[in-house]
């Protein structure tokens, strides 16, 4: 009695009608002959074009793996849950992403105590020296163009040291962060030195 009720249950079965299925973008058979339906959350006309894009693509006998990175980079821009690194003006890293805000160290922390030492030590060149390199080498770290209008002004870089100023005060914004620097820089920016 009971095998002949396994077998029933080994059978396949055709299942019909609507198949649905939910979250930001899902795949559904909605047929037997393997039909599918992908719902992304855009409405039917930016599907079709999705769509149309894509078969241009496929069409087209262009590098996929170039396209692939392309596509990743413009997802990374897009992605409201990327994570935003910002430096804080000690050099550390603060990751944000919504529900979450970590702190990290950074080898800048041990570039920001090179340029107290050198500020103390008034060695303005080294410390010029050290804060162009950081322009590059970290672009979204600002801290070191204050160093650098510092550094500027005792050299007598009048136009760099006004440069240099304008760019830490337009960068920082309403940042509380960089209150402190940006007043003092400020200051540097309305002295004889930097004018």
């Amino acid at each position: 009695m009971i095998l002949p009720l396994l077998l029933l249950l080994a059978v396949p079965q055709s299942v019909t009608g609507s198949a649905k299925a939910t979250g930001v973008c899902t795949v559904a058979n909605t047929a037997s002959n393997s039909n599918f339906k992908i719902s992304c959350g855009v409405g039917e006309k930016q599907g079709r074009e999705i769509l149309e894009i894509l078969n241009r693509i496929l069409a087209s006998k262009v590098d996929l793996n170039e396209i692939n990175a392309k596509l990743d980079e413009i997802l990374q821009q897009t992605d409201p849950n990327h994570a935003v690194k910002a430096y804080t003006p000690d050099g550390q890293v603060r990751s944000t992403r919504p529900g979450y805000v970590t702190m990290g160290d950074d080898p800048s922390q041990e570039v920001f105590k090179q340029f107290v030492q050198l500020q103390k030590a008034q060695d303005w060149i080294s410390l010029l020296a050290l804060a162009k390199a950081q322009f590059t080498a970290r672009p979204t770290w600002i801290t070191p163009y204050a160093f650098a209008a510092v550094a500027d002004a005792h050299l007598g870089n009048r136009a760099e040291c006004n440069q240099n100023a304008k760019y830490l005060i337009d960068e920082a914004g309403d940042n509380p962060d960089y209150a402190s620097i940006k007043a003092d820089v400020s200051k540097i920016l309305t002295s004889r030195a930097c004018n």
